[in-house]
């Protein structure tokens, strides 16, 4: 999705959302303040944030922003299959 406008489509409503927390119109802090404060998706919906910024005060700022989980960048494909299917069996909230 390119803006905060396109995910508002409930037929669109996603049930995973990952985002990069760097990005050039709309970081990843801004968007998960929009997304939890307008509650589009209900609580249902699961958000995670990725980047190869981390560091103590990053991770703080994610978990206090709302994000449900976190990867690090770069993430191979079998972390993310694995990390997916955490999430596909059910348990995205920590």
């Amino acid at each position: 999705y390119g803006d905060i406008d396109s995910i508002k489509d409930p037929e669109a409503f996603p049930n995973l959302i990952l985002s990069d927390l760097h990005m050039p119109e709309m970081d990843g802090y801004e968007l998960i303040r929009h997304i939890r404060e307008h509650d589009w998706f209900g609580e249902d919906i699961t958000v995670v944030v990725c980047s190869a910024d981390w560091t103590k005060e990053t991770e703080q700022s994610c978990r206090s922003s709302g994000f449900d989980h976190a990867l690090r960048k770069p993430i191979s494909f079998s972390e993310l299959n694995k990390f997916l299917a955490f999430i596909a069996a059910g348990m995205a909230k920590v």
